[in-house]
This record gives structure tokens, sequence and C-alpha cells, in this order.
């Protein structure tokens, strides 16, 4: 009897061996599994910062997310998207504050470097220039950023896990990396041309994912021009919401500033991708993120101080300006005013009204001082701004060449060319939500306007 058990215990363990493996994910070799975040610039340094819910709290909960969902899937990679880079203090040094040691301290395998990233760190220049270097570890750009005695930061990296190396590529939009500042001179080099031939090459691994800041259209030329990419993870926007794409070409979305995504990729038994499977897991409510990205509601319908001023802005007769006061208004949807002034004005026999818009978009960034003049259909005309360069601290932006490309047209058709937004989107969001608040505040207080008047 013990002679039988004994020799029953090798194929017991063979078994057990077995059975344990087929129900670890860990050791399945048919799938990798990737982790991915995203916007997490606004923990360290939240637009509007809270006793109620903590950027220490967001950054203990996210690190407790993670640790859970790298127990369950201790085979997956960890990749940040972008935007870790914080749009909130315009003081802060992008390249000298929390989020290195975050990556680090949470296993990060791979870091990208978006065009916000980039461009809110070479506007504070100094700021660059202290880059740690551990940055060069796992961090990955397109933007090729020269630094004193650091080398650039490479455009891909081959992060490996349990065996298997994955191959990591930062693909930026050519347009917006030209409108990026170049304050370090030759140092900023684009080099998006080059990106892909230098990832896409034969001795990559078989898996090909690339970072991407690229529009739909470009994204199908990648596939394209390069048939080892495998996979596109959207880095610059958040508004697909599934994977879309097949034939082993994928595209993927990104998270949303409070979710972690889980990407599941199935690999054919020649390694090749078979499907691609992504869930959105939050990490915290929606509404406490929220609260730390939150810029508050623009203040529309202000008073222009001093009599004949808004004609002097004009530069119309002050016979063609007449005030209305709106009192007790209570729009806690668009704007915190409870008297609201809306200046009828008459240019070249044409009627318009215009607004005061004002707003504060984060803490340390210049306050945005706007008189806004809207057609009587309810677009806007013109918009006469305190900054017309839309500064990022010593740089400035093209953001007012994009807000002309909104004149004249309803909101749907509101579209402002990513070149003149880059690096500042968040700021620019932020000015085209007043804007449409503005249309709002209008729409309410007149709704007898009719089409055609003042286009």
């Amino acid at each position: 009897m013990h002679r039988n058990v004994m020799k029953l215990i090798p194929g017991l363990l063979a078994a057990i061996l077995l059975i344990a493996a087929a129900g670890n994910p860990a050791l399945a070799k048919d799938r990798v599994d990737i982790l991915l975040t995203r916007g997490t610039g606004q923990i360290w340094e939240p637009v509007n910062p809270s006793d109620e819910y903590t950027a220490q709290q967001a950054e203990e909960e996210l690190s407790a997310a993670l640790a859970d969902l790298r127990d369950e899937y201790p085979e997956a990679f960890l990749i940040d998207l972008g935007r870790w880079a914080t749009p909130g203090r315009g003081m802060e040094t992008s390249y000298d504050s929390r989020h290195v040691s975050f990556f680090g301290d949470n296993g990060y395998d791979a870091v990208n470097v978006t065009a916000l990233d980039y461009a809110l760190g070479v506007a504070h220049a100094q700021g660059v220039r202290k880059r740690p270097p551990e940055m060069n570890d796992f961090y990955v750009s397109s933007y090729n950023i020269r630094l004193d005695d650091y080398p650039a930061l490479p455009s891909h990296a081959d992060p490996e896990r349990e065996g298997r190396t994955i191959r990591i590529a930062s693909v930026g939009r050519p347009s917006v990396i030209a409108a990026l500042p170049t304050v370090l001179g030759d140092a900023a080099i684009a080099r998006d041309d080059v990106v892909m031939k230098e990832a896409d090459t034969a001795d990559a691994p078989n898996l090909l994912i690339a970072l991407s800041e690229l529009d739909a259209a470009r994204e199908e030329l990648l596939f394209g021009a390069y048939p080892g990419l495998d996979v596109i993870v959207h880095a610059g926007d958040t508004s697909q919401e599934k994977v879309a794409g097949d034939d082993g070409q994928f595209v993927v979305p990104s998270p949303g500033g409070n979710e972690i995504g889980h990407l599941r990729i199935e690999l054919d038994d020649d390694g090749t991708v078979r499907d691609a499977k992504f869930k959105r897991i939050e990490w915290t409510a929606r509404e406490n993120y929220d609260s730390l990205v939150d810029f508050g509601l623009p203040t529309i319908g202000m008073s222009v101080p001093g009599e004949g001023r808004v004609a002097d802005i004009l530069r119309i007769d002050e016979n063609n300006v007449l005030l209305d006061v709106h009192r007790g208004i209570d729009f806690p949807d668009l704007t915190d005013r409870r008297n609201i002034y809306a200046y009828n004005i008459i240019i070249d026999d044409v009627p318009y009204r215009a607004y005061r818009v004002y707003h504060r978009p984060a803490i340390f960034w210049a306050p945005q001082d706007q008189l806004v003049i809207l057609n009587r259909n309810n677009t806007i005309r013109r918009i006469v701004t305190n900054l017309e360069t839309y500064p990022l601290t010593s740089w400035n932006t093209r953001l007012g060449e994009g807000l002309q490309q909104i004149l004249n047209k309803p909101p749907d058709q509101w579209n402002l060319p990513p070149e003149t937004t880059a690096g500042i989107e968040v700021h620019a969001d932020r000015i085209v939500e007043s804007l449409r608040a503005t249309l709002e505040v209008n729409r309410r207080l007149y709704p007898y306007d009719g089409d055609g008047a003042g286009t």
C-alpha cells in the first residue's frame, strides 16, 4: 500500500502543477497583459487643491490599486501614456517633481512623454535642465530632449517581464512638434519621422506597440507603412471607447484619469496578435478625480470699468453701446455671476452683443480677460483678450491663432488645429468651455434673438 502511494506521488505532483498553471494567468503564454495609466499629473499638483480629497489620498489609492492588479496579473507590463506633467501650477518645474519617484516606486516599465509633458517642461527651461537622471531609465519620447550632460530620451523601450520582452514606441504628432517651444535651440529636435523606423527593425521583439498622439488617418498610414506594428494605444485623447481594428492590427483607447486600463493582447501559437481586449478599472470615484482637475466656473458678464471703455476697445462711437444689466441671475452650471452685464453694440450698422469673460485657468497661470463679441445668431464674431499670445510662462503659444478657426461657426463645428494647442491642451479646453458657456448664457438671456442679424 505504501509502495503504491509512493508510486502515485510523482503523478499527483505533476497533476497539481498542471492545475496550478492552468488556473494562474501569470503562467499563460498565449496572451500579454498591460496595465495603462494616464493624466497622473493632476495628482501631485492638482488644479484645485482640496482638503476633502487630497493629492496624497489620490496617490495612495492609485498605488494600492496598481499593487492589487500586479498581484492579480504578475506578468503584466505597467505603462503610463503621458500627461504626468501638471498644467495646474505653471511655475512648477515639470521635470523635477514627484512623478519620477512615483513611477519608479510603482515599478513602471515605460512612461510616455506627450506634447503636454514636453511643452510644460521646455517652457520651464531651468526645470528641464534639472531633469533627474532616473528619467532615462523608463521614459520614452519622440520629442528629442538633449540637455547638458544627459543623453536624449529614447524613442522606444524594450521592457521585459518574466522572460517576455515587448517594444514600446512613443509617436508624437509632427505638426504638434513643430509648434512646441524650442527655447533650448537645437537641443529640441523633432524626430517623429524616424521613430517608427527605429522601432520596427528585424531584431525587435515580436510585439510592437505604439503610444500615439496621431489622428486616425495617420495611424492608418502607420499600420500600412510598418508591418511589424501590432497595436496602437491612444496617448493623446480619450474619445475612443472601445478597441477598434482586426487582422492583427488594433487601436486601443486610453483610460480616463480616474481609471487604470487593462489591455489583454491575445496571441496565436506563432506569436502573432489574434485579438485585443480593453477594460477600464476605476482606482477612485470619478467625482474624486474631477475635484482635482476642476478649474471652477468662468466669470461671464463682468462689467467693463470706465465710461466709454467698450467703445474705446472696439473703436466705435459711444452712442453705439447700450448696456443691459441682468440682476439675480442663477446659472450655476455656467458662471459664478449673479449680475450679468451685456453690451449691445452697433458696428457698421450691424447689431452685436458683447460679454466680458474672465477666468484664471490654474494656479500661477496668467488670468485670461476677454471681451467676447457675439453675432445675433449666437456665434462668436471676435475675441479681444488681454493676452493675445495666451502665454505659458515665457512661451507664447499659438492658441490665439487656433481660436480664429471657431469664429462665425456654431459650436458643433469648432475644431482647433492641434498644432495651435500643443502642450496647452488642458488650458485650451478650459478657454473653449468658457466660450461655449458664454454662448449658452446669451441664449438664455436673449432667447428671442433671430438668425441672420450680425453675421
